[in-house]
């Protein structure tokens, strides 16, 4: 049931959208780096799920672009590549491996996120890590 139900998530989709990278711009990972501190892109380039009864493995690779924010004095951008893999059990929804990276640093404040890298890996973990478990007890209560 529970993996109908994911599959459906996923399935429903609309053409073009792409729900993951909406949850990532959504969880606004660039709020913590003062001045680029709006996220302007986030793209998912690659993503697969594996079933193994109750357990769901993800593995996503994706690129996060930040900017700063309207009427700052400066205008800069930064970017890095994420990847991301979680083990999901879907009848406790604890997730007992989480790993999140960033490289693949770019744009004109590269340095400001090759800085942050470590805190910025910190907050985009932890958001990710409370989007799967809302997203796993929604499966479980999709009422």
């Amino acid at each position: 049931m529970r993996t109908a139900l994911l599959l459906a998530l996923l399935a429903a989709a609309p053409a073009g959208a792409n729900p993951l990278s909406d949850l990532i711009v959504g969880s606004e990972p660039c709020s913590g780096l003062s001045p680029i501190d709006r996220t302007e892109t986030a793209r998912l380039s690659q993503a697969t799920i594996e079933l193994d009864g109750d357990t769901v493995r993800l593995a996503a690779t994706g690129h996060l672009r930040c900017k700063t924010s309207p009427g700052t004095w400066i205008g800069m951008d930064a970017a890095a590549r994420i990847n991301l893999s979680a083990e999901i059990d879907l009848t406790t929804c604890d997730i007992p491996v989480l790993s999140l990276d960033l490289d693949d640093f770019g744009g004109s404040a590269e340095q400001v996120l090759r800085l942050a890298d470590g805190l910025l890996e910190d907050a985009l973990r932890a958001d990710a890590r409370r989007e799967l478990v809302d997203l796993c007890e929604g499966l479980k209560d999709p009422g």
